[in-house]
């Protein structure tokens, strides 16, 4: 029973993290909308939670692996927690350093991160859901929303392109902000898509690739 006690709450340390993952991008939203950027050491200090919650549950499986030698299914979930752990930490790292650019973005392209930001957002719900249940089903909508948020990536990079080619001016730090941030925002989306795989390897023992 120990044992079983010890996998929940690996998986709801997952949950949280999730859960802060959510409450982070909702922050970064405020955070532009109301230009208050004294807060973003804030954002930073987020980030630097994010770290400490990856490291504990590393610590916290590995403790699981070492002493109690678990088999099969039990096993794949430790090690996927760690994984899971860890992606979601890249994406506190994305969110943190879109914040640190905000301040570089005109109006119009802030209003285009916020709209991509609120659908990772969505996406985030969705595994947390997938992960609280165990329910696959919501890979579907993961990956329909995930291939959204690239298209809309492309889409804008190549807007920029071609008006970067139609103008005489040097590219401007609110380009290379507007870049980055689409980048992060894309970031965000494959590592969403990461975790969706590796819960599906937990329930499967399948592994699936090139979504």
């Amino acid at each position: 029973m120990s044992f079983l006690n010890d996998l929940k709450s690996l998986k709801k340390n997952i949950l949280v993290f999730l859960k802060n993952t959510i409450e982070m991008h909702n922050d970064f939203s405020k955070f532009f909308k109301n230009k208050n950027f004294k807060s973003l050491s804030g954002m930073e200090k987020l980030y630097t939670h994010a770290v400490s919650h990856t490291e504990e549950i590393i610590d916290n499986s590995q403790w699981l692996l070492i002493k109690l030698r678990p088999v099969s299914r039990d096993l794949r979930k430790i090690i996927c927690y760690i994984s899971i752990a860890q992606q979601i930490e890249r994406i506190f790292k994305s969110v943190s350093r879109m914040a640190r650019l905000s301040p570089h973005l005109s109006e119009h392209d802030g209003k285009i991160i916020l709209q991509l930001d609120s659908q990772i957002i969505s996406i985030l719900k969705n595994v947390y859901t997938m992960i609280e249940n165990w329910d696959l089903k919501m890979g579907i909508k993961i990956t329909s929303k995930h291939k959204e948020v690239h298209e809309e990536y492309i889409h804008n990079i190549r807007n920029l392109y071609e008006k970067k080619n139609k103008s005489t001016h040097n590219t401007s730090q609110n380009d290379i902000s507007f870049i980055l941030c689409l980048k992060y925002i894309e970031r965000c989306s494959d590592h969403i898509v990461d975790i969706y795989e590796l819960v599906y390897y937990i329930l499967k023992a399948e592994f699936i690739h090139g979504i």
